[in-house]
């Protein structure tokens, strides 16, 4: 929901946590052999360059974030994306020969697009099993379709996948956790905007979410990019294997795509009628419109914000954003409140400060602003 403010991290701590990762990482290689000897046989899919030490990938990764440029030149990742989702397409059919046949047709086409050509270091036998003369062999029952997925048609991937899993296993980071999530200085959990981040000096109860689920791409399974704090609630319990299209907090977040709203005005504050959701900006991206969408069903932001008590912080900031028009204020307070800045004067009355910037740190910072504007329009 909310778009994490990482101007707020402190990086030198981070940096500090990403070499100390690193060099773990290394030393669990060079003790166990076999965990190399698998990545130099099933990683070559990977690599552009054949110059480049696992070393220096493991470095890369670690430090990757979605859309630099500079790393996804040296190596095959916008195409083990793709490739991803392909197989979990495949996964998904269970019955009907013809969806088995328009499957592999499909997958064949996608990879005859020019912009789609390099899949096949993942599926280098592509044109050979999607080869359509073959599919009574391949797929004459589902557990031969499935069999023909794994041991056939993304085998490669799959081998690179359980070579990364060895590379990139999730038990290293659990000495740098918690000194990670307090060096992003995070205070409330962006998926919801709800729950605080609590700090208790020994240990800090939040989870640290893969946005990108360690088990379908085992490769970010350490990637700091790939973290973000949460609470237990939007991670553990609705989140959990949720592996769709959801707004990723390190890039965007709801803003005025999306914003809070009453269906009806409030009458007064005893008013138990009242229902709050989001209402869509009229010219939206659809494919934002989609990632949004799927945000509030999955993390029931819509039901999580008609509880009682939050309703009742709506209902406060209406009714407080109404009281502070001038018509409304007593002169006295008019002549106290002079002696204060517009920000302590929001920041008195309605909590916050409207004009501030960042709302990841603030417990309902978006609930508060969208009423605020919907009582002040």
């Amino acid at each position: 929901m909310i778009k994490i403010n990482k101007n707020e991290f402190d990086d030198t701590k981070i940096d500090e946590l990403k070499e100390k990762l690193i060099i773990k990482i290394k030393k669990d290689i060079a003790i166990n052999k076999n965990i190399l000897k698998n990545w130099m046989k099933s990683s070559k899919c990977f690599y552009k360059s054949k110059c480049l030490s696992l070393s220096q990938t493991i470095e890369d990764v670690i430090n990757y974030s979605i859309g630099d440029s500079e790393i996804e030149n040296k190596y095959y990742i916008l195409e083990y994306f793709k490739v991803r989702d392909l197989y979990d397409e495949g996964l998904k059919i269970k019955e009907g020969s013809e969806e088995k046949q328009n499957y592999l047709k499909k997958l064949y086409d996608f990879w005859a697009l020019v912009e789609n050509k390099h899949i096949d270091v993942y599926i280098p036998q592509i044109a050979l099993l999607c080869n359509l003369s073959n599919f009574n062999i391949h797929t004459s029952t589902n557990e031969d379709f499935e069999k023909f997925l794994k041991e056939d048609l993304f085998k490669v991937f799959l081998d690179f996948n359980n070579s990364c899993k060895d590379i990139f296993d999730y038990k290293h980071m659990s000495p740098f956790r918690v000194e990670l999530i307090r060096a992003m200085k995070l205070k409330v959990c962006p998926y919801c905007n709800e729950n605080n981040i609590h700090d208790l000096d020994r240990t800090i109860l939040a989870d640290l979410d893969h946005f990108l689920l360690k088990s379908h791409f085992p490769l970010f399974s350490l990637t700091f990019s790939n973290f973000i704090p949460s609470c237990l609630n939007c991670n553990r319990t609705l989140k959990g294997t949720y592996a769709g299209g959801i707004i990723n907090p390190y890039i965007e977040g709801f803003d005025e795509n999306a914003v809070f709203n009453f269906e009806t005005p409030p009458v007064d504050f005893s008013d138990s009628s009242l229902e709050i959701l989001f209402r869509f900006k009229e010219q939206i991206d659809q494919n934002k419109e989609l990632k949004i969408s799927n945000s509030i069903k999955i993390f029931e932001l819509t039901k999580r914000y008609n509880h009682e008590n939050i309703v009742d912080v709506a209902k406060g900031i209406y009714f407080k954003s109404k009281a502070l028009t001038s018509e409304n204020i007593p002169p006295l307070y008019i002549e106290l409140m002079k002696e204060f800045t517009k920000e302590e004067i929001y920041n008195l009355f309605l909590g916050f400060d409207p004009n501030a910037s960042d709302f990841s740190n603030t417990q309902y910072g978006k609930l508060k602003l969208d009423i605020l504007k919907y009582t002040t329009k």
